[in-house]
């Protein structure tokens, strides 16, 4: 598994020292044994770049499926990425309502994500559903990340959806 230094900026240079040993290094230190290295699957290492999808999509007729472009992505051939942070909204709500949204990372369903039903109740102008803290949605190698939306019940609806996280190169 790749791992990161993690560095703090403004610390200085010779690291802080931590309870029970070892140091968090400051920017531009050459990280030494005891170094504390940060999972880069749990935090976002120096190296990577935040991935930031959203898209709001129309959606009307009944069992009609809809995949937006704005949160389909690849991520580069060498990297991994990470999803830490799913938002889901409905909005338009006019009558009870069922959408169910489906997230596939390289065409596969993400385990307990699948589908992800949302509904909506008449009365509400809208309803959205959020996750996020320890929410780690893994992606391999050069992976793709996409989301399919299904209007269940047949209403005229905006369904957005906005998928946050990072990707970050491999380490050899």
């Amino acid at each position: 598994m790749a791992r990161a230094t993690y560095t703090r900026i403004g610390v200085p240079s010779r690291g802080i020292p931590l309870k029970g040993g070892g140091s968090i290094v400051a920017a531009g230190v050459a990280p030494g044994p005891n170094t504390v290295q940060f999972d880069p699957y749990l935090f976002p290492p120096p190296a990577s770049t935040p991935l930031n999808l959203a898209a709001n999509q129309a959606i009307v007729g009944a069992n009609t499926f809809y995949t937006p472009a704005g949160v389909s992505r690849s991520i580069p051939g060498n990297c991994y990425g990470v999803i830490s942070t799913i938002d889901l909204l409905l909005d338009s709500i006019l009558i009870t309502s069922v959408v169910n949204w489906y997230i596939f990372i390289n065409g596969s369903p993400v385990s307990g994500f699948n589908p992800i039903t949302v509904l909506g109740r008449n009365g509400a102008a809208s309803v959205g559903r959020s996750w996020e803290g320890p929410l780690r949605i893994l992606i391999p190698l050069g992976g793709t990340v996409s989301v399919t939306i299904q209007n269940v019940d047949g209403g005229a609806y905006t369904a957005g959806t906005s998928l946050y996280g990072w990707f970050f190169p491999q380490q050899r």
